[in-house]
């Protein structure tokens, strides 16, 4: 009896099946919700808040607690979890805090905390989150949702600079005036690096330009290219008629002396005691054939032996010969390979299609900007309007705060519509720096002076403004690079606004290929005085396309690295997530402070202070030039 009991248990615990080995516990893909959560089993969902009645993106600690059980591959598990919908981000900041959740599968209950920070005072209640499982018994997927959680969120209360992080100073005059005038509404493109592809063509065009005009030149112009053809075609013949004219007995001397010289008339050769190696060297970069090479180099070292060695004078008797065959020889090959251009006619007519298609391709039409409207305009006022309201206010700095507010919010719309110039960031500072809104004027300040540096009430007002900033004990430096040297240098600079780095560019270019020009003339006439000005000219295009090389960088600096600023105190951590610890050379980061991007993962972004300390810190505390 005792053995059949043990049997029967036995094979009722080998044919029960476990959970995790149970065909029907695996989600069907047929029919899975967009929002399943990969949860297998039967679970349910609450949710608790440590507060019910905050302010205007106060934290708020929420809790997500499943209770349930089921297999163990299909627990509950953070990142595979899709309980929120998209009315929770459009409502509240959400920061997930992984560090704090709990599991605890023996009780069938894991908790997942969250930080959540309502945007405005609309928000009236914490939507319940919703959990979509699949249940094995019923072979279908479930939805359990938490309920609601009611919410009072208040206006956030004015606090005093000191209460921000700020210092109180008193503001200087300058910021109650405000830029005028049309030129606060015009529209400058914020500069850009030009792409690689651009600059590597800046390097290799002048070149190129210079050998395709040079080609041009010779087939527009073959009367020209006839003319100086024959003119160096003289030289063989006085240097023949020379050579006729010489009276025994011969000097090697004066042998060598005929044909160098015709070489240098008839081919810019400057060497006035060549050897016969280097003529025969001079002769191959002409393309000139191996026979006739030989054939000089033969005779010049006749000459040579004749010269510094033993004489021979029954040899000299046919040298004048040999040195006219020389000369004859060299005359003929470069004769069959010179082409004569077309007929003058067609050449007259192909260099007025040249010039028509070069003024048709020269004639860019420039953008038009579209009209401004008066709807630009009627902001403008609005924002002019406010700043006068409050700089009349008096004493009463509360209200005051509130009217430079109103007015910064003008300035920020025109911004937001496209309207960039450095008044108008001027103004924007302004308005923002006697708001007490220090990280923001700062911001506006730094677009002012990218698109003018250096200009002088810009550099002013943005001093004054880190004046302001409160730095941590440990902190050395407070920006996020050092000021442009060459703005500070040359205070007047800032009035190429627009045009600096094209008269750069203009300049580099221009200087270059000339000295591209100069080279190629060189190559072809073999003048002593071109190297000397192509050399010029290249020291100074180098010199001017350094400068222009160091914008390029700033603009790419600017591009890859934007500017930021520290908008509320926040603490500077080690890794992006609220479980890394703070630095210690910087833990803290109080507002105004600047800082390069250096990266983003998610809602975190990695930045650089001017001292080089990198750290993370979250998005949402920051403002991006962007």
């Amino acid at each position: 009896m005792i053995l059949c009991l043990l049997t029967t248990v036995l094979a009722c615990g080998l044919t029960s099946p476990l959970p995790a080995q149970n065909p029907g516990d695996e989600p069907p893909t047929a029919g899975m919700p967009v929002d399943f959560s990969h949860i297998v089993g039967r679970y349910n969902i609450t949710v608790t808040a440590d507060r019910t009645e905050v302010f205007v993106e106060d934290p708020i600690i929420f809790k997500v607690r499943i209770l349930g059980r089921g297999p163990k591959q299909y627990y509950p598990v953070r990142k595979l979890l899709r309980i929120f919908g998209d009315d929770l981000a459009e409502q509240f900041y959400v920061e997930p805090m992984p560090e704090q959740d709990r599991a605890m599968p023996r009780d069938g209950a894991w908790e997942f905390v969250y930080r959540l920070k309502p945007k405005t005072t609309d928000v009236r209640f914490i939507p319940g989150p919703k959990l979509v499982y699949y249940l094995p018994e019923r072979r279908k997927y479930q939805t359990a949702f938490a309920e609601d959680i009611a919410l009072t969120v208040k206006p956030r209360p004015e606090k005093k600079p000191e209460e921000l992080g700020l210092k109180t100073v008193q503001a200087p005059e300058q910021l109650y005036r405000l830029a005028t005038g049309d030129a606060v509404l015009s529209r400058e493109n914020v500069p850009s690096s030009w792409p690689a592809a651009v600059l590597v063509g800046m390097l290799l065009g002048p070149p190129l330009l210079s050998i395709i005009g040079f080609l041009l030149w010779r087939r527009l112009f073959p009367d020209a290219a006839r003319i100086l053809h024959e003119r160096r075609g003289q030289s063989a013949r006085r240097a023949a008629h020379d050579l006729a004219r010489m009276a025994r007995p011969y000097s090697p001397d004066r042998f060598v002396a005929i044909l160098t010289g015709y070489l240098g008339e008839r081919f810019d050769f400057a060497a006035e005691e060549p050897t016969p190696a280097e003529v025969v060297q001079f002769l191959k970069r002409h393309g000139v054939a191996v026979p006739v090479r030989q054939s000089w180099a033969d005779f010049l070292s006749a000459c040579d032996a004749a010269r510094f060695g033993p004489a021979a004078p029954e040899a000299h008797d046919a040298w004048p010969d040999q040195a006219v065959k020389l000369i004859n020889a060299l005359e003929a090959e470069l004769s069959s390979r010179h082409h004569h251009g077309a007929s003058p006619k067609r050449a007259h007519l192909r260099w007025t299609r040249n010039v028509a298609v070069s003024l048709v391709t020269l004639s860019i039409v420039l953008p038009v900007y579209a009209s401004f409207g008066s709807n630009d305009s009627d902001v403008l006022r609005l924002a002019e309007s406010a700043f006068q309201q409050g700089a009349q206010t008096g004493n009463d700095s509360a209200q005051a705060r509130k009217f430079f507010a109103a007015s910064a919010r003008q300035f920020a719309q025109l911004h937001a519509r496209g309207i960039a110039n450095p008044d108008l960031y001027l103004n924007w500072g302004n308005a923002e720096l006697l708001a007490e809104r220090v990280p923001q004027a700062i911001l506006a300040y730094r677009r002012g002076l990218r698109l003018a540096p250096g200009r002088p009430d810009l550099v002013e007002n943005l001093s004054f403004a880190r004046e302001r900033v409160a730095h941590p004990p440990t902190a050395s430096v407070h920006r996020a690079d050092q000021d442009d040297w060459l703005a500070t240098l040359v205070p007047w600079l800032w009035w190429l606004t627009g045009y600096y780095r094209l008269l750069l560019s203009l300049v580099t270019l221009v200087l270059y290929t000339l000295a591209c020009c100069a080279a190629i003339s060189w190559f072809w006439r073999r003048s002593s005085l071109l190297p000397g000005r192509a050399a010029l000219l290249l020291i100074v295009a180098s010199v001017s396309g350094y400068f222009w090389y160091r914008e390029e960088m700033h603009l790419q600096r600017d591009r890859d690295q934007p500017l930021m600023v520290i908008s509320q105190e926040t603490s500077c951590r080690l890794g992006n997530g609220q479980s890394y610890p703070p630095l210690a050379t910087l833990p803290t980061l109080n507002p105004g402070m600047e800082a390069r991007r250096l990266a983003q993962r998610g809602d975190w972004l990695q930045i650089q202070m001017a001292g080089g300390v990198i750290g993370w810190v979250p998005r949402e505390v920051v403002l991006v030039d962007e």
